[in-house]
């Protein structure tokens, strides 16, 4: 993986900081290196690190797509109104 730079409005928890102007680093293993003020993270980078530019969009750095694949009585193939019909 290459290094980078986000730049766009940075969310890093549900309750925690947020910047409007933020910035997110990534090192060449993935791992985020540095979350917060635009100017702070871009100079700790530092000018080598290729820079992706998302604003006006959120960024949430180290949420993971974490979601349920449901297996349903019938097969993958049943209809979940089917379903919850036969078992009302």
């Amino acid at each position: 993986m290459t290094a980078v730079l986000l730049h766009g409005q940075v969310l890093a928890a549900a309750d925690g900081p947020q910047w409007a102007d933020g910035g997110v680093w990534i090192d060449d293993s993935g791992r985020v290196r540095a979350i917060g003020n635009w100017p702070e993270v871009a100079a700790a980078a530092g000018p080598a690190v290729p820079i992706r530019d998302h604003r006006p969009h959120w960024i949430v750095p180290g949420i993971i797509d974490l979601h349920v694949h449901l297996t349903l009585p019938g097969g993958w193939n049943a209809r979940p109104s089917l379903l919850s019909r036969r078992h009302a």
